[in-house]
């Protein structure tokens, strides 16, 4: 297989890669009324443990079902 050729490029000319810049003002900057987050009356309950607990039941029916075709299985 022939080796693939770069196409020419003049030397002095450099690739240049433009970069957005994304101005951010962090909110509490300068804090004031306006700028303020409310939070009050958030409630923030874990979602993980539930999200746990189903896999664990998943995984408990998962492994019934396996030891059931097991005692379905012949001796052998």
């Amino acid at each position: 297989m022939p080796d693939r050729q770069l196409p020419e490029r003049d030397p002095d000319i450099t690739p240049q890669i433009d970069t957005p810049v994304i101005d951010m003002q962090d909110l509490e900057h300068n804090p004031t009324r306006a700028s303020r987050v409310n939070n009050a009356g958030v409630k923030i309950q874990p979602t993980e443990e539930k999200m746990y607990a189903r896999e664990d039941d998943k995984a408990r029916e998962a492994i019934a079902r396996f030891e059931e075709e097991l005692r379905k299985q012949p001796p052998s």
